[in-house]
């Protein structure tokens, strides 16, 4: 362990019971680089301490949150990028790399090393790609409060604390996704607006909807409504609608006696056979005999 007034960290053991958690964390701390000051610490062992000329390959991931300051971060997929306050980034197994803050400026950062099956398996499911390995979740205090959490549990080591640092680690991971994907489809606002679009088609669940006049609603057009809502929800409009219906329905063949014609009107069906063959595209069961199977009669 090393610590003093502006660093912390720890490297630790890793047991087998850790890795089969399915995500796992060796090494987390801080540092607060002031301007002309030696960087890379010296004090971090064999494996992760590097000369900034030869750079280093790390054989686990690596989140890095830069809070103030500047630098860049330079890789053998990405290529060197810049890095400001608020920025985040990812340094990848088995990827030469270095980085570092400007040294007529410092930087303050916080990081968490990470491994295990849940992390290989986001990589190789491109959730996070090494060619494009730098995030802008903003400074936030929320953002910040997940590696506060993360020193103290180090500080502490309480009973549970390795799992513990792994389920902040996914929130970590779940945040950069979330930030990269509003990134992606065109920021907050974009968001807001398939927000507000969820909640109209709820309102209006059993009802039939004139998809113009929803956009409208929403001072945007139907096409740019229409693409965005499918960027961030994975669904049309219409199959969004229809997927509310369908839950609806699985709730009152649950927990009502009314017939399959009643749930179809209730859900905005118009004709209950129509209702009937959509239920059992979506469930492989009709209605019937999906109220039967779960009700286990």
């Amino acid at each position: 362990m090393q610590s003093t007034k502006n660093t912390f960290f720890r490297y630790l053991p890793v047991s087998e019971t850790d890795k089969q958690w399915g995500l796992y964390v060796p090494t987390a701390g801080y540092i607060w680089s002031q301007p002309h000051m030696s960087y890379p610490l010296a004090q971090h062992p064999p494996g992760y301490h590097y000369e900034w000329e030869q750079g280093r390959i790390l054989h686990e991931f690596q989140v890095l949150y830069v809070t103030r300051g500047q630098g860049i971060y330079e890789s053998a997929a990405a290529g060197k990028l810049p890095i400001k306050a608020g920025d985040a980034f990812i340094v990848f197994p088995n990827v030469w790399h270095r980085y570092g803050p400007n040294p007529d400026v410092g930087w303050d950062e916080c990081w968490i090393g990470f491994d295990g099956d849940i992390a290989r398996n986001l990589l190789r499911n491109r959730c996070f790609l090494p060619e494009e390995p730098v995030f802008s979740p903003g400074l936030d205090e929320s953002w910040q409060g997940l590696f506060d959490q993360t020193i103290e549990l180090l500080e502490m080591e309480p009973l549970g604390y390795a799992q513990i640092l792994a389920g902040l680690t996914f929130q970590i991971l779940a945040r950069l996704h979330v930030s990269n994907r509003r990134k992606k489809v065109g920021g907050y606002l974009k968001e807001i607006v398939v927000r507000k679009a969820k909640l109209l088609i709820v309102e209006r669940m059993a009802k039939r909807i004139a998809w113009n006049a929803l956009a409208g609603d929403l001072n945007v057009s139907y096409s740019v409504l229409r693409r965005i809502f499918h960027q961030q929800t994975g669904f049309s409009l219409h199959q969004y609608q229809i997927q509310l219906r369908i839950n609806k329905a699985k709730y009152l063949l649950i927990n009502t006696d009314h017939s399959i014609k009643e749930i179809a009107y209730q859900t905005g069906f118009d004709c209950p056979y129509h209702f009937s063959h959509l239920f059992k595209r979506k469930t492989q069961f009709a209605p019937e005999l999906w109220r039967r199977n779960v009700l286990g009669r």
